[in-house]
């Protein structure tokens, strides 16, 4: 199927909307990441405290039974705490960015609908949005799979403390290590929360295609930075909306290839052409959309 230059313009106003919506979602991230940070720090200047506190041999510990025995215990308790902290203060930022994400790549998808149709917009109940953001796969929701994260990585750092606590780890070592394990902390995360944007934004456009009765779909791979070989060899690729063996994204961690409607062959954007810069100026951007649907 050949796009018409319509239609093009239609792929270019959605590609442009979702990567705002992949940028809101590193933002998110970013926040995520500062609180890694922090929590790393406090548990580097719990161990810097054992350090100048008990004794020191050949640059590791040397301490008693029940030095040991307390000691671990303590640090044990303040990993326990600040990764429960963690993982709560992690559920709360992304189930928000999710929901935000969701509805405005479904309403976004109603945006450019409305540039060119006569369009009618239908509203996302809480439940379709709670069903799109809790969606399980492989028999887990996103939370599930934050609290599987936090508590590998803790159980990892604990056992590291205790090899520290025996003098098994030299204190050269101990730093490394520790932010070595925060570093698998916060690439866990970052491909959980990109890869977990790509599919409510694409559960948010399948819910919109099957509402507003979309016939086409477009495969774009343009703004997935890592493309993987499956997703650029779709790239342009048009599918009918029910094709059953239409490519459904995500297709790998961090994916960020997308399907997108396709207006039927009446859409004429009510847009024009900057004269001087050669852009397209649309009349009405999205947010002022927002503004008048209510939204």
């Amino acid at each position: 199927m050949k796009l018409t230059q319509n239609q093009k313009l239609a792929k270019e106003i959605t590609e442009k909307l979702n990567e705002e919506l992949y940028n809101l979602s590193d933002s998110e991230i970013n926040k995520i990441l500062k609180l890694h940070k922090d929590n790393r720090d406090k548990i580097l200047n719990e161990v810097a405290k054992v350090i100048l506190s008990y004794n020191v041999e050949n640059d590791s510990l040397n301490l008693t039974s029940t030095e040991k025995l307390k000691l671990n215990k303590k640090l044990q308790d303040k990993i326990n705490d600040i990764f429960k902290n963690e993982a709560k203060a992690e559920m709360d930022k992304v189930t928000k960015v999710l929901k935000e994400v969701t509805l405005d790549k479904y309403y976004s998808n109603s945006y450019v609908m409305s540039l060119g149709l006569d369009f009618t917009l239908k509203k996302v109940s809480d439940k379709q949005l709670d069903r799109i953001i809790n969606n399980t796969i492989e028999g887990k929701i996103f939370s599930d799979r934050i609290w599987d994260n936090k508590n590998k990585v803790a159980k990892t750092l604990k056992l590291e403390v205790k090899k520290f606590l025996n003098g098994e780890t030299n204190l050269n070592n101990i730093e490394k290590i520790i932010k070595d394990k925060y570093n698998s902390n916060a690439f866990n995360t970052k491909r959980l929360v990109r890869t977990e944007t790509a599919r409510v934004m694409e559960q948010a456009n399948e819910v919109f295609a099957k509402e507003n009765n979309i016939e086409y779909q477009l495969f774009s791979a343009t703004l997935d930075d890592r493309t993987s070989k499956v997703c650029s060899g779709l790239d342009g690729k048009v599918f009918k909306y029910d094709d059953t063996n239409k490519p459904v994204t995500p297709l790998h961690p961090n994916c960020r290839s997308t399907l997108i409607s396709l207006p039927s062959k009446d859409y004429r954007p009510k847009t024009r052409l900057n004269n001087i810069t050669k852009e397209r100026i649309n009349y009405k951007t999205y947010q002022d959309w927002k503004v008048e649907q209510d939204l």
